[in-house]
């Protein structure tokens, strides 16, 4: 897979945390059905390579960003994938009746006033988040996740050193480490 292989907007650019990520949940799930959610999607590489791995596998792609929505859903058409459902939306809006086996995403990088800020409103959105948009990615990934399900990220930050993963009922149970790049998995207490 290359990264040409995706449409993509030209404000942003995802690089191989996301294939790294994918690789990671890939070697730690079991490859049964399951239904997962793909926080933050951006062009949909996660949750479409998650896909074509796991052939069985129900996902939805979940963006608040309305500039990558016609990205997600070009690359999903452009796959062939049939059982991805893109919903536009912020996290703390979307609601399901059903839980998830699998919550996984890769936030932002940057907290708000930290790195380099950009000009471009879009561009900004998708390298900075406030601390308190990172803790209700990981309050609503909680509530939506089944008692077995397990949460999925990376993260090249120090915000995750400002977060209790207690406060949202939740446990690290593994780290594996790329250089800088941490990816993470996290099951309920």
């Amino acid at each position: 897979m290359t990264l040409e292989a995706y449409r993509q907007p030209p404000f942003y650019r995802f690089n191989q945390d996301s294939i790294r990520l994918v690789d990671f949940v890939d070697q730690s799930e079991n490859k049964t059905s399951l239904k997962f959610l793909d926080i933050g999607s951006g062009c949909g590489v996660i949750g479409i390579e998650l896909s074509l791995k796991n052939p069985d596998w129900f996902g939805t792609l979940l963006e608040a960003q309305v500039g990558f929505i016609e990205y997600i859903e070009s690359n999903i058409s452009l796959k062939g994938l049939s059982k991805l459902n893109v919903v536009h939306k912020e996290i703390e809006d979307f609601k399901e009746k059903e839980l998830f086996d699998l919550v996984v995403f890769n936030p932002p990088y940057f907290i708000k006033g930290r790195g380099r800020e950009s000009e471009d409103e879009q561009r900004q959105k998708c390298r900075h988040i406030s601390q308190e948009d990172l803790n209700a990615w990981f309050l609503h990934a909680s509530k939506l996740l089944s008692e077995q399900g397990g949460i999925y990220f990376c993260f090249q930050g120090e915000a995750l050193k400002e977060l209790d993963f207690l406060d949202f009922d939740l446990r690290i149970v593994e780290v594996k480490e790329l250089g800088k790049l941490k990816l993470y998995k996290l099951k309920k207490n």
